[in-house]
């Protein structure tokens, strides 16, 4: 069983990328291996959290830096969140 705050989370990513709960947990459902799907959620969420304050970061220094301030556009992390959920169960 999941926790409030993972669903909560869920809720959020899946607004964000314009995906259902149903498509967003079918996705994650997809790309595991061997992991149960409540553990894939979990671990899905903090790579997709993980993920944005590592872009977060990076805009961060390209600020401090002198780049130009431009407003990023939003950009869907899912695909990559994915991936690197695959890679890393495959990792074990």
């Amino acid at each position: 069983m999941l926790e409030r705050i993972i669903w909560d989370a869920i809720t959020d990513i899946a607004v964000y990328e314009g995906v259902s709960l149903y498509q967003f947990c079918q996705l994650v459902d997809q790309h595991r291996l061997t992991t149960s799907l409540t553990a894939a959620l979990r671990v899905v969420v903090v790579i997709y959290l993980r993920h944005l304050t590592q872009q977060q970061t990076i805009q961060y220094q390209k600020h401090h830096l002198g780049a130009p301030q431009e407003a990023p556009a939003p950009v869907k992390q899912l695909p990559t969140v994915l991936q690197a959920f695959q890679d890393a169960e495959a990792r074990g």
